[in-house]
């Protein structure tokens, strides 16, 4: 009788529900989100978290290279759009903490 082998599936380590909950939180926090997804990029044991890291990562630097890109077309628009958010930060009022 042939005995089989229990082989190791190619995919590596399953990654959890409760895993991927907390990726997803780590990587809603702005700024700590890119230093997690470096890390989850290049010291990620999990393929699939380090295929989400990497393709997270492709997706910030091609939104980044668009708005440098309408920036660069539209500059009256993104100085008009500074002048409105500067008068806006002047008319809220600025709360003194004791």
């Amino acid at each position: 009788m042939e005995q089989k082998k229990k082989t190791r599936t190619p995919r590596g380590r399953q990654v959890s529900v409760i895993n991927w909950m907390g990726t997803l939180l780590v990587c809603s926090i702005p700024g700590v989100n890119l230093i997690a997804l470096l890390c989850f990029a290049i010291l990620g044991k999990s393929p699939s978290k380090r295929s989400f890291a990497i393709a997270t990562l492709l997706w910030m630097l091609i939104a980044l290279a668009a708005a440098v890109a309408a920036l660069l077309a539209w500059p009256d628009q993104a100085a008009k759009l500074a002048d409105t958010l500067r008068s806006m930060a002047a008319q809220t009022p600025q709360t003194v903490v004791p």
